[in-house]
């Protein structure tokens, strides 16, 4: 009995002491999750961000080829409008607009 009773106290010191490390590691655990979490949450918002602005990227170009589309046609359209007048200056007859009539004061 004196030797049982004596292991006792040295079995409850064991316990306590790998019930203690079994805590620390469930803590550095749960931090290590905690610090995964974030860092997951910090990647998606980064992928987020990404996608927004390669969304903006690609309207700004559609955007962009539309004003070089109207430009163009504007060109064009000025374009044809010189050599219909040139054209017509070759002929001599060189369309004018009307008078506009003076108004009686």
């Amino acid at each position: 009995l004196t030797l049982l009773g004596t292991s006792l106290p040295g079995a409850k010191v064991q316990k306590a002491a790998e019930e203690a490390k079994e805590a620390k590691e469930a803590k550095a655990r749960a931090e290590a999750a905690k610090a995964q979490r974030a860092k997951d949450e910090t990647l998606r918002k980064q992928q987020e961000r990404n996608e927004k602005l390669k969304k903006a990227e690609e309207e700004a170009k559609v955007e962009s080829r539309a004003a070089e589309e109207v430009i163009r046609k504007a060109r064009e359209k000025r374009k044809a409008e010189a050599e219909s007048q040139s054209q017509f200056e070759a002929e001599g007859s060189v369309p004018t607009r009307p008078k506009r009539e003076k108004k009686a004061v």
